[in-house]
């Protein structure tokens, strides 16, 4: 009696190895492509990357975004920089028309006789 069931677990066993190998091996058919030559079946796998190859795409991922991001903020710094130098020439124009007006005031409310230092009436008396 206690030999059948150790058999039945034998075969339970073996049975679950099998039903376990033949599930990864599907498992395996979908991850590695399989390639017929002649009669014979070749599995190949994909290129495996080392942890360097990975560093260095990542570090090339991460300079190209931060490339990106030093370009847009360059370009709206110019754009920036552009609306500061229009409103300057405008701010310059506007200062040159004033100071055209203050001189154009300056010659209408100026005397006509020229002042003489207080020293010289004084002399002219004597």
């Amino acid at each position: 009696m206690r030999r059948k069931i150790h058999i039945k677990g034998l075969v339970i066993v073996v049975l679950a190895a099998v039903v376990v190998w033949m599930a990864a091996g599907s498992v395996a058919d979908d991850v590695m492509p399989t390639v017929r030559r002649g009669g014979v079946v070749v599995h190949t796998v994909g290129e495996q990357k080392s942890d360097m190859a990975r560093m260095v795409e990542a570090y090339e991922s991460l300079s190209s975004r931060y490339l990106s991001m030093v370009q847009q903020n360059l370009s709206m710094m110019s754009n920036t920089d552009q609306q500061i130098l229009n409103k300057l020439d405008s701010l310059e124009k506007k200062i040159d028309e004033l100071g055209k007006k203050i001189n154009v005031i300056a010659e209408q409310t100026a005397p006509k006789t020229k002042p003489r230092p207080i020293g010289d009436n004084a002399k002219a008396r004597d």
